[in-house]
């Protein structure tokens, strides 16, 4: 992901997402970069935010 591109998220769109679902009573994680080794969780490595983790845990993450 490109400097400029992660920047926008993090100052940006991150924060207006927050406030729209806080005046919208809507549940906001957060954003994730999630990563996947080759082309699915199954054939490889996971990493979410350049840490990697097991296929469970991102089944908790994304069921959370």
């Amino acid at each position: 992901m490109s400097i400029w591109y992660a920047r926008f998220i993090k100052e940006i769109l991150d924060p207006a997402l927050r406030l729209h679902c806080e005046l919208n009573g809507i549940k906001y994680g957060g954003f994730l970069l999630i990563q996947f080794e080759n082309t699915s969780p199954n054939d490889g490595k996971i990493f979410i935010d350049s840490k990697q983790v097991s296929a469970e845990e991102l089944k908790q993450l994304l069921s959370a």
